[in-house]
């Protein structure tokens, strides 16, 4: 049927002279519902997607927390060792500060200028390295240097009262025949006095 046709039967079936539209929906029918297929679809499509979104974001957030958790808890662990070796490290000087009420310690140096044996030193530090006594050692003065070494370490033993009074040589940079001398002086002090220990 042609359009001309569809017309004049449009105008001549009713009988009428009135002009009457037949409008076929069935099409328009057909890409509706199409349409709504599509957007039903995007739309539970959309909310699964939205869904699985959601589920990663709030795992990453899990996972988030969790890290941070952990974090806290070495953090903590951390803090507390801190403390734990602060209080140690107090504890520690207390007693330092404290033993030189109940110990004397010395050292004693015979020590030489390195790459000059001929400039030596005999040297006592106390037990905060603080020096007591300097004598400069040469040939000629050997003799007197070591008697007031002699005599300095027997005023301190004897000013000790009882207390233990312990002594070491430091064997850096000492000519062999200074650490024998002192070496000898020492284990007679040790032998003199029973409070002296030569280490």
């Amino acid at each position: 049927m042609t359009w001309a046709a569809s017309i004049n039967d449009m105008r001549g079936r009713r009988g009428s002279g009135r002009f009457q539209a037949i409008i076929d929906l069935t099409s328009l029918l057909d890409v509706v519902f199409i349409v709504l297929l599509v957007v039903i679809c995007h739309q539970r499509f959309g909310v699964e997607a939205s869904e699985s979104r959601a589920e990663e974001t709030y795992q990453a957030a899990e996972a988030a927390l969790a890290e941070a958790e952990a974090d806290r808890a070495a953090a903590e662990a951390a803090r507390a060792e801190a403390e734990n070796a602060r209080d140690m490290y107090n504890d520690r000087n207390d007693t330092f500060e404290n033993i030189s009420n109940y110990v004397s310690i010395f050292t004693i140096h015979a020590d030489y200028t390195a790459g000059k044996p001929e400039e030596r030193f005999i040297r006592i530090l106390g037990a905060d390295d603080d020096e007591i006594m300097s004598v400069p050692l040469t040939d000629e003065s050997e003799e007197a240097a070591f008697s007031a070494l002699g005599e300095e370490l027997t005023s301190r033993i004897e000013s000790a009262e009882g207390r233990p009074v312990i002594f070491s040589i430091n064997l850096d940079r000492i000519l062999y025949r200074d650490e024998i001398v002192v070496e000898n002086l020492l284990t007679e002090l040790e032998e003199a006095y029973d409070n002296v220990i030569f280490k």
